[in-house]
């Protein structure tokens, strides 16, 4: 595997989408080295995009994809994660997204109901190669 593969477009990560190329370059504006702008669009993310867990209970496909969050301006961990990996990869920052099953103890009863427990399958989060090693960002 080459680091070319995590800077290439795919179904979800469309960063040929010029919806996703403006926003990437807005937020990443003056900045220089990659360290600046992970930080700035992982704040970015997180700040802007807002939460919403009901999003993954539907499985819409269109909740994944990048440019789409971007415009609904709402998403889960799953689609935020995509979204931040693929601004990632239109900066040039290589970038990848983890799938894992986590056991959240603190979690509201009214998301255990929504979802049948307190298992979070599927949690997404971002790595980016930064400086020689893959770096998490959850």
């Amino acid at each position: 595997m080459t680091m070319e593969e995590y800077l290439q477009p795919s179904e979800f990560f469309d960063i040929d989408n010029s919806i996703v190329i403006e926003k990437a370059m807005e937020i990443t504006e003056g900045l220089k080295t990659e360290k600046e702008k992970a930080i700035a669009l992982f704040y970015w993310v997180r700040n802007e995009i807002r939460y919403n867990i009901r999003l993954f209970i539907p499985k819409n496909k269109k909740n994944f994809i990048a440019s789409n969050v971007i415009q609904e301006r709402q998403g889960f961990c799953v689609s935020k994660s995509i979204l931040l990996s693929t601004l990632a990869r239109v900066v040039g920052i290589p970038a990848r997204l983890h799938l894992v099953d986590l056991i959240n103890h603190k979690i509201s009863q009214k998301v255990i109901d929504l979802m049948g427990t307190n298992v979070m399958h599927y949690h997404g989060y971002s790595e980016f190669y930064l400086k020689g090693k893959w770096v998490k960002l959850t």
